[in-house]
């Protein structure tokens, strides 16, 4: 009687829960709850998604299980740390964490800080990544993230390397959030290590879409069509859209004329790209078969095939959607105005006389027709003799038609 009288007070003692802890449960099963606040231990625990961790803990990336892990410091470890050399993602000596205060202990230190080791170096991005997102105060030490960069520059060749580091979704997401706060050699680097994670290398890529979300290929497009983004940044995202676009499920959700959420970027930003950026679209679509194959090809000006890719488009009717449709003959339009050497095809000067003239009797009738497409229908039979055709035949062409 008195040994299950204390089998069921221990039982009972293990159920109490803190009231004042907060808790957080998995979506999937509302039974999985976990503390908000990391538990530590002597031993490793893997850290669960959304858990805050309190300073003074070793904290590491579990590279079998790709899980992080955490555990209690050792009296000679926390003596040794009181002074640390490397800031961990909570930094500070005193956090709070709703309501929870953790005062004079030194941060959290990450295991492996040898950034000349691919542990090392992997740490070392997810570190600076976590006090990046944690909006953790105190400027980044680039030097470290840097030597780390090099570290993975040289690694990320190798497939296995770039299978590994495709296998945790937050490397390649701390590789941005990096990107996006350091200067231009340091983020060439971090793009870098990406593209050359992912050339060549079906396994992970087949990573990157399935652990992905697709906010990070937003992302990508993102820096093509930021005004203010070096060249050479962008010529590295379209390395890293390149060797991805080898995915077959890649190229039908984003490469696709279908679909054009991914070429309409493409289409929208290349008048703006410098030439070596312009030469690698231009891979991008050969590679697609949009473009004739390298060996065919009898000119070496990436514009030039550039605007054969969107006449063709246009007369072969590829493109019906009249937003892309608008897209691809204002971009055409706008790159034969930069360039004044580019000159339509026989088939396109056709077709594009049929198309005006349809599109401007179409339209006398119509009554519901917006603003914004009358506009463009104005445009194109401008277009049409002061960009394409003759100038001089514009004022006398404008009035019949019209």
């Amino acid at each position: 009687m008195r040994l299950s009288l204390l089998l069921l007070l221990t039982v009972a003692s293990a159920l109490v829960v803190d009231p004042s802890a907060k808790y957080i449960c998995s979506e999937e099963d509302s039974t999985d709850c976990y503390p908000q606040i990391f538990v530590p231990t002597e031993e490793w625990k893997t850290i669960k998604p959304g858990q805050e961790i309190p300073p003074g803990l070793h904290v590491r990336m579990n590279m079998e299980t790709l899980q992080k892990e955490a555990k209690l410091m050792s009296e000679d470890e926390r003596e040794s740390e009181e002074t640390p050399k490397e800031i961990g993602f909570n930094g500070g000596e005193s956090e709070h964490f709703e309501g929870h205060k953790f005062e004079n202990q030194v941060p959290a230190v990450y295991e492996t800080s040898d950034v000349s080791t691919f542990n090392g170096a992997v740490n070392a991005v997810l570190r600076f990544g976590d006090r990046i997102t944690s909006s953790s105060s105190g400027k980044l030490n680039e030097k470290d993230i840097n030597d780390a960069a090099e570290t993975l520059v040289d690694l990320s060749h190798d497939l296995e390397h770039g299978v590994r580091l495709t296998q945790d979704p937050k490397i390649f997401i701390s590789i941005l959030d990096i990107a996006d706060s350091v200067g231009l050699d340091l983020k060439e680097k971090l793009l870098r290590i990406m593209g050359s994670s992912l050339r060549n290398n079906p396994e992970a890529i087949g990573n990157v879409l399935k652990l992905q979300n697709p906010q990070f290929i937003n992302r990508l497009f993102d820096y093509l069509e930021d005004n203010t983004a070096e060249e050479v940044v962008k010529k590295r995202v379209i390395g890293i859209i390149h060797a991805l676009s080898l995915n077959n499920s890649f190229k039908l959700e984003y490469l696709s004329l279908q679909r054009g959420r991914g070429i309409d970027r493409l289409v929208s930003v290349f008048p703006e790209l410098e030439h070596s950026s312009q030469v690698r679209v231009m891979n991008i679509l050969e590679d697609l078969g949009l473009v004739a194959d390298l060996e065919k090809r009898q000119e070496e000006s990436p514009q030039l095939e550039f605007s054969n890719f969107l006449q063709s488009s246009l007369h072969e009717r590829k493109v019906v959607a009249e937003p892309q449709f608008q897209l691809y003959f204002n971009k055409l339009t706008q790159l034969h105005k930069q360039n004044k050497d580019l000159k339509p095809t026989p088939e396109f000067l056709q077709w594009l006389a049929q198309e005006a003239n349809v599109r401007v009797e179409g339209h006398k009738d119509t009554r519901d027709i917006s603003p914004e497409n009358q506009d463009f229908d104005r445009q194109m039979l401008q277009a049409r003799h002061e960009v394409f055709g003759n100038p001089n035949a514009m004022r006398k062409a404008y009035l019949d038609e019209l």
